[in-house]
């Protein structure tokens, strides 16, 4: 019996020493995007997916603006922007109008509609929210391309773009010793 664990146990730890242990090479964390870079793998998490590629299937790496979305909401918010100074302009347009026609006709009705919508008028400039530069790193593989989404206005941009130039690094390098 005790020959036979042994056996077990030494063909196991052998064929454990076999493997080839992944060494960590450089880690990512930004908002939404967590990139973890080992010497045979480069694993994804994402607010949307986790995935993993072996760095053999990988052919390049690249960052790229999403700068027409941006564009589209910039536009959007400006829009919505000007509205709401267009609102406020109507709604003291209605509460001095009604401070007036409240003296002739003694009837605070405008007075009620002009702060109602000068209250709206807030409400809606408080949820305009200015839009963000979205980026992408985009991994090429030979299946094609997939790209994982980060903010750019976060502080984190700066180290994706030295962590895309570390991943480029170590691709050179797979691809010269493969």
């Amino acid at each position: 019996m005790w020959m036979f664990l042994n056996t077990i146990f030494f063909k196991e730890n052998k064929s454990i020493k076999n493997k080839k242990m992944e060494k960590t090479i450089s880690e990512l964390k930004a908002s939404g995007l967590e990139i973890r870079l080992t010497n045979e793998r480069l694993y994804f998490n994402s607010t949307a997916s986790q995935e993993t590629m072996a760095l053999r299937s990988v052919n390049g790496v690249a960052i790229v603006d999403l700068i027409d979305d941006y564009n589209a909401k910039l536009t959007a918010y400006k829009t919505a922007k000007n509205a709401s100074y267009v609102n406020f302009v109507l709604g003291f347009g209605f509460a001095i109008g009604g401070v007036f026609l409240q003296l002739e006709l003694e009837n605070p009705i405008l007075i009620v509609l002009g702060v109602a919508y000068l209250i709206f008028a807030m409400y809606t400039a408080g949820k305009i929210q200015e839009p963000t530069l979205m980026s992408l790193v985009r991994i090429h593989t030979n299946g094609g391309a997939r790209d994982f989404e980060f903010d750019k206005k976060g502080v984190y941009s700066g180290n994706v773009a030295e962590f895309v130039a570390r991943i480029e690094d170590t691709l050179t390098a797979f691809h010269k010793n493969s």
